[in-house]
């Protein structure tokens, strides 16, 4: 079997800047300097106010052009344009753009990738790629009078450059070296022509909320960065057009920030909306919950039952079973599927007697049609990698107050799955499927009774420890011999 390695894919950011319709430019020439509110400025360019209701209706930000017929038209009051709240597609619209008299910086993706290669920093000193770009740092003395400084320099003679990394620094000529940038002759080939750039894209506004409480406004970290271009591109136009002295040096340095600004703002992007917990990856692909499943605190029972007995909340028993729910009140009670289908999510939210008795009739068939205790659920505690983690138990109950959230399990089965009660959470998954309990009946309480590494009682179901009292006390008690 062939192994195959993931590359990095750059994305040509200046052909997307010539294909995007109505792109624009983020202001950052004189104009950025003599905003009158410059706050409010930047959120009409990069932000959409979280607080704003999702409408199919157009409109600019300040409202006074609303209507699909304006839609893609530019504001003449608040700048902005008018577009729909609910994004369908969303597109790049404003790019932050590297002016003609400076030379083009490095794709962020390429940066990362450079950057591993090279080296990066070590001991508070700046990176190799750092140290090459940015004029203000010292080279290694090795490559002092090699390699020239600056972004100028490093655009100008850059294929000599790789060139020199690639097979001449004696650094990356052993094996390690060689190992490190085994992909990177073929990633300089097919990316050559787009590892610089003049145009740097900003995620549509849609993706950057802020959202207010009180009088404070929130956004998420990448905006940071985001900003931070904004700032140091002004500054390099500005310094521009009134010929400040060292102009080159000045350039370059603060030329180098911007990219370094732009590198962290779409890693930023990457780590927090995409990667991290809350981002789009492990909270809509990795993370999204299994259909028929369900999680909840657990609490012991308080009455008599058998130990594969699970009472559910009542929330949870309606969301769980809503499907069976519905098909009997459309076939049963006469009720037409919107019907159904309201009053069983209303049922959520307030007791229905209706709905209950519609449960108690699921459980009750279900004891009748297959001679089991209930409602079969797999229920058990992640992670888990041991016999008795996850347990075959039957739902009996579904508890009609409305405020208990809690799952009721007897607690003669707890060692197994290694749950007491002070606030540990199980997950549970509804068999759905009569003719496939008897394929879980492995996992019944029953089989944890007899000990599978030698012969005798497991410990893994066993009575509580106020049982075992009640028990010694009985056998003690002088008055059970008169």
């Amino acid at each position: 079997m062939i192994q195959k390695k993931l590359r990095p894919k750059l994305v040509d950011f200046d052909k997307e800047f010539e294909n995007t319709p109505n792109a624009r430019i983020v202001p950052c020439g004189i104009e950025a300097t003599t905003q009158e509110d410059p706050m409010q400025t930047n959120k009409d360019l990069f932000f959409l106010m979280g607080d704003d209701p999702l409408t199919v209706i157009a409109s600019c930000n300040c409202g006074e052009l609303r209507g699909n017929y304006y839609d893609g038209l530019e504001c003449p009051i608040c700048k902005t344009v008018c577009q729909t709240r609910f994004v369908k597609e969303l597109k790049f619209k404003m790019f932050y753009e590297v002016p003609e008299f400076c030379p083009p910086v490095l794709h962020p993706i390429a940066y990362v990738v450079l950057n591993k290669w090279l080296g990066s920093a070590k001991n508070g000193k700046a990176s190799l790629l750092d140290r090459i770009l940015n004029p203000r740092e010292q080279l290694p003395d090795d490559l002092v009078g090699l390699i020239p400084q600056g972004y100028r320099a490093f655009y100008e003679n850059f294929d000599d450059i790789m060139r020199f990394f690639l097979h001449e620094y004696k650094k990356f000529q052993n094996a390690a070296g060689r190992k490190r940038m085994a992909f990177i002759p073929a990633f300089l080939r097919e990316y050559r022509n787009i590892i610089f750039v003049r145009h740097i894209p900003v995620l549509n506004e849609s993706l950057h909320m802020l959202t207010s409480s009180g009088t404070m406004l929130y956004t998420d970290e990448a905006v940071y960065p985001l900003l931070d271009m904004k700032t140091k591109m002004t500054a390099i136009i500005n310094d521009y057009s009134v010929g400040k002295k060292n102009q080159e040096t000045y350039m370059l340095g603060r030329l180098f920030a911007f990219s370094k600004a732009s590198v962290a703002y779409i890693t930023s992007i990457i780590d927090t909306k995409l990667v991290h917990k809350a981002g789009h990856i492990r909270r809509s692909v990795m993370g999204t919950r299994l259909h028929c499943t369900f999680r909840a605190v657990i609490v012991q029972h308080d009455g008599v039952v058998r130990s594969d007995e699970v009472y559910l909340p009542w929330k949870l028993g309606v969301t769980i079973y809503e499907l069976e729910i519905e098909n009997l009140l459309m076939h049963r009670y006469n009720f037409s599927m919107p019907e159904a289908v309201e009053r069983t999510r209303t049922a959520v939210l307030a007791y229905d007697p209706l709905i209950d008795e519609i449960l108690q009739t699921l459980i009750r068939e279900c004891q009748e049609g297959t001679g089991r205790r209930g409602l079969p659920i797999l229920f058990g505690r992640n992670p888990t990698i041991r016999i008795g983690g996850i347990m075959l138990l039957f739902v009996t109950k579904i508890k009609p107050d409305i405020n208990d959230d809690t799952v009721s399990i007897c607690a003669k089965i707890c060692p197994a799955a290694n749950f007491d009660f002070d606030g540990d959470a199980m997950n549970g998954l509804s068999i759905k499927e009569q003719d496939k309990v008897d394929v879980y009946m492995k996992l019944h309480p029953r089989v944890l009774l007899l000990a599978s590494g030698e012969i005798g009682i497991s410990s893994d179901v066993k009575l509580t420890s106020p049982v075992m009292c009640a028990l010694n006390a009985w056998l003690t008690d002088p008055s059970q011999f008169d």
